[in-house]
């Protein structure tokens, strides 16, 4: 029994993953990170680029990114080393196309929001927008009564 508890608790200390706090996580970084992983047939070494505010961040996206694309558990993934770039010696293109001072991105959503917190709504009721579905439809229908009108068999789809 006392054997099983020691091994249960080694097995439960390897599973625990240290988190790093960072002081400003607010400004953009480049991080490095060099990694092995275990395929079917051999290992494998890498070194991938990331841009996120934390370290933890920037490794989150590694799991994701490595067990998505090269069909990778995360038991079989081991981190090497990792370290901040600066923005001159990134390598990957992914990396540079965003340190460009004038890229600008589309507002894709634009949520208008009420000037004052007192005339905020919670729940308003809207009508449905069908527009494109309606005047479809009555396109439809005035071309098949045109069509029976001048005799010609032939229908049109919106």
């Amino acid at each position: 029994m006392i054997l099983l508890s020691f091994l249960f608790n080694a097995w439960y200390l390897n599973q625990i993953s240290l988190q790093i706090f960072e002081k400003n996580s607010t400004k953009i970084k480049n991080y490095g990170i060099w990694l092995r992983y275990q395929s079917h047939t051999v290992y494998h070494n890498m070194y991938k680029e990331y841009r996120d505010t934390t370290l933890n961040g920037a490794v989150e996206q590694k799991y994701t990114e490595i067990t998505s694309r090269h069909r990778v558990r995360f038991p079989c993934i081991q981190i090497i080393k990792t370290a901040t770039i600066p923005a001159k010696l990134c390598k990957r293109d992914d990396t540079k196309q965003l340190h460009n001072s004038k890229i600008k991105f589309p507002l894709v959503f634009n949520k208008v929001r009420s000037p004052t917190r007192k005339l905020k709504i919670t729940y308003k009721a809207s009508k449905l927008n069908l527009f494109e579905f309606s005047h479809c439809n009555e396109k439809r229908v005035n071309v098949v009564y045109s069509s029976k009108i001048f005799g010609s068999e032939h229908l049109s789809v919106c």
